[in-house]
């Protein structure tokens, strides 16, 4: 037994040291919310929080949902369901056949561990806007996995991508097209960047039964849109997008959006 755990340590020991003496090591964070478009539905905002070092990163985020109507105990029929997703996320970037990819495991839960009807109504108090009435309701806690596999193959013109997702959280595959735009401006290096994508959606639990019973139909075919802009401001690196999709579900009236921004530091 002694002997298996010296193995284990010596492994986990170099590894760590491995990482800590990785070429590039930075800090970020982000935050997604879908006040840019003035409304507060749907994927209503996410944070990210994370560290990096060389190919790896290593990530706490938390996401919410909600549906339109939040002054009542429930949603109302139609809308979609409370939830919040609070997990740790591992992500290890690598190129196959030269081109980029990564692999991604999240471990997390949902219910009222994820935090997420306390965190939102700190920001809502903070905003000085309304107390939202309906987070008793949400999804039930239940642990889960989301595993994404990515890859993306750099032609002279448009990228084509593929992006899985596997889990008891998310299961869907998207195939997409990506551009970059990369030029010189003021000493600076900027990037300006866009997505077209369709998602196949297996499954989305976050559309499924809140803990009494109530579910929306998801849409099993999903339109995404992006657009970005990467830059630095003196040690900063920042990354701005905006995220379009059509409805996922089936009594979804509009589409749905949000914006991201992300901030990242050396150390």
């Amino acid at each position: 037994m002694l002997k298996y755990l010296m193995k284990f340590f010596i492994m986990t020991l170099t590894l760590t040291i491995s990482l800590l003496l990785a070429e590039e090591r930075s800090f970020f964070i982000a935050h997604s919310n879908d006040l840019i478009f003035g409304v507060d539905r749907d994927y209503s905002t996410g944070t990210e929080i994370g560290i990096r070092l060389g190919d790896n990163h290593f990530s706490l985020y938390q996401d919410i949902y909600t549906p339109d109507n939040k002054q009542t105990p429930r949603p109302i029929n139609g809308e979609r369901p409370y939830a919040g997703w609070l997990a740790v996320k591992a992500q290890h970037d690598y190129r196959l056949y030269n081109q980029p990819s990564y692999l991604a495991l999240s471990l997390g839960t949902t219910g009222k561990r994820s935090q997420a009807q306390e965190v939102q109504r700190l920001f809502h108090r903070i905003i000085n806007n309304d107390e939202i009435q309906g987070w008793e309701s949400q999804h039930p806690n239940t642990y889960g996995y989301i595993l994404e596999l990515y890859n993306r193959y750099e032609l002279p013109y448009l990228s084509p991508y593929s992006h899985l997702t596997l889990g008891n959280i998310s299961r869907y595959w998207e195939l997409g097209v990506h551009r970059t735009y990369k030029f010189n401006q003021w000493h600076h290096h900027i990037e300006l960047w866009g997505e077209l994508s369709e998602r196949y959606v297996q499954k989305n639990l976050f559309l499924e039964a809140d803990r009494y019973g109530y579910s929306v139909s998801k849409k099993d075919w999903v339109g995404i849109a992006n657009i970005g802009i990467i830059f630095s401001l003196g040690e900063y690196g920042i990354s701005a997008s905006i995220t379009g999709l059509t409805p996922e579900y089936t009594t979804q009236n509009n589409p749905s959006g949000y914006g991201t921004l992300r901030l990242s530091h050396p150390f």
